[in-house]
């Protein structure tokens, strides 16, 4: 059982489905257009799309789907001139509806989720916010998340609260993937975290 927060064009559900026998993947992405191409591609009865995105709190958020689609967020892209997408121009905004983990976790009545994705471009800790009951009584047993090292986005969480708060519920990193370096630096990567 996985949740996919920030699905995109579906490349975490692909995965999980070649790692996997038979998955039940629950994916989410705020975006119209990308959900839509969720939708059309992936038709199996394993894998359910949501059009919707998760915080800390439900409300509604205007969501910035920029021109490069790995890079929407509800985020303004810092400029600082570490950012190598600084420039990156917004297609459209539209406004989203937010909910948090533990709201889906309960209205599902979902026991247990083997793995908790989130890849939201720079609000991965508002997410965790978000599912604070799921991770501190055991539900969720693993979670992969972003962390980023640059300014990427205003107002980002930042790699060091991300780990201190999964750390607090109990888990730790079992190992960084998906390296990205910049001025022979690390600047950005996947992280892996279970329970003890």
């Amino acid at each position: 059982m996985c949740m996919d927060v920030g699905a995109n064009r579906g490349q975490t559900i692909t995965a999980l489905r070649r790692s996997f026998k038979s998955p039940v993947i629950h994916a989410f992405e705020p975006s119209s257009k990308q959900c839509d191409i969720l939708k059309t591609s992936y038709t199996s009865q394993n894998v359910f799309i949501h059009k919707c995105a998760f915080g800390r709190e439900q409300q509604h958020r205007p969501f910035f789907n920029y021109n490069n689609s790995c890079l929407s967020s509800f985020l303004q892209l810092d400029p600082h001139s570490e950012n190598r997408f600084r420039a990156t121009g917004i297609d459209s905004e539209e406004l989203v509806q937010v909910k948090t983990v533990d709201q889906f976790v309960h209205e599902s009545r979902i026991e247990r989720v083997d793995l908790l994705k989130s890849d939201t471009q720079g609000s991965d800790l508002d997410v965790l916010l978000g599912a604070s009951t799921s991770l501190s009584t055991g539900i969720v047993k693993a979670v992969m998340c972003e962390l980023n090292f640059i300014r990427m986005y205003e107002g980002q969480g930042r790699p060091d609260e991300i780990i201190t708060y999964l750390n607090e519920h109990g888990f730790f990193v079992v190992d960084y993937y998906e390296k990205e370096r910049q001025n022979n630096t690390l600047a950005w990567c996947t992280a892996l975290f279970v329970r003890r």
